[in-house]
């Protein structure tokens, strides 16, 4: 079931802040590969063949339930609140009940221009794997032209997907993006900041849960048979670095199960 697709664009600035990204029409085929594991959170990269920018992963879990995740992720105006560098985000467009179009802007270091990006997101509540999918694409809009010495992202893909943890009290969540930041950045550059975008951007999703709260968000959510269904889906039994977890003993490459 697909619903509040609000929920899904904005979180781009999360990656536009770091003014680069990989470089491809397809998701990475590589094998993963293991960055980093800071507070819980674990950091994935991996290459792309044909390009020499890496997608990246990271996952963690967050100290909140699921609906008040999906609420800090889909307020546009407070986006500039915990995503690093983003000094703009607003909604341009919805699309029916599982589609909006957000434009984002993120302040760059000089010399470097700034990037912006318009973005099409939408959500997705799947039930039978007990999780919600917010996926995320560039896209164009004729209320947002390209701005004069700001520089368009010219490729952008990637998702949220986040699952109920702790019998619902906290969020197991992913974070993936594959991009083209356009203009010259040199890939060793892109590819160093591969290392810590992810990690820094669940640092500070975790602080703005505490900040911000949505309780009529939470509340449509909780009124829908198949969140509640989700939502009473069976907890990660294991911790698992590779889910982020804390305490977690396995080999982080590895996938987590889906809860069931």
């Amino acid at each position: 079931m697909r619903l509040a697709a609000s929920l899904a664009p904005g979180l781009v600035a999360a990656w536009t802040f770091a003014l680069a990204w990989p470089t491809v029409a397809q998701a990475g085929t590589g094998p993963w590969e293991f960055v980093r594991s800071d507070d819980g959170i674990v950091v994935h990269r991996r290459k792309v063949e044909g390009f020499d920018l890496h997608e990246f992963r990271g996952r963690g879990v967050i100290d909140a339930p699921l609906p008040r995740v999906l609420g800090v992720l889909g307020d546009a105006p407070r986006r500039v609140e915990w995503m690093e560098r983003c000094v703009e985000s607003w909604e341009v467009e919805k699309i029916g009940e599982t589609g909006q179009i957000a434009y984002n802007r993120t302040k760059a270091t000089w010399p470097v221009s700034d990037r912006d990006v318009v973005v099409k997101g939408d959500t997705v509540f799947d039930v039978e794997r007990r999780e919600v999918r917010v996926t995320f694409q560039d896209a164009r809009h004729r209320k947002v032209p390209p701005k004069d010495g700001v520089v368009r992202i010219g490729f952008l893909r990637g998702h949220w997907l986040l699952r109920p943890y702790d019998g619902g009290k906290h969020t197991w969540i992913e974070y993936q993006a594959h991009a083209d930041p356009a203009g010259s950045l040199p890939s060793f550059v892109v590819n160093m900041v591969s290392k810590t975008l992810p990690y820094k951007t669940l640092l500070q999703l975790r602080r703005q849960v505490k900040r911000a709260q949505y309780p009529e968000i939470e509340q449509k959510l909780l009124a829908s048979p198949q969140f509640r269904e989700i939502m009473a889906g069976k907890k990660l039994e294991t911790a698992d670095p590779g889910s982020g977890a804390p305490g977690g003993s396995r080999d982080p490459t590895q996938t987590p199960v889906a809860p069931n």
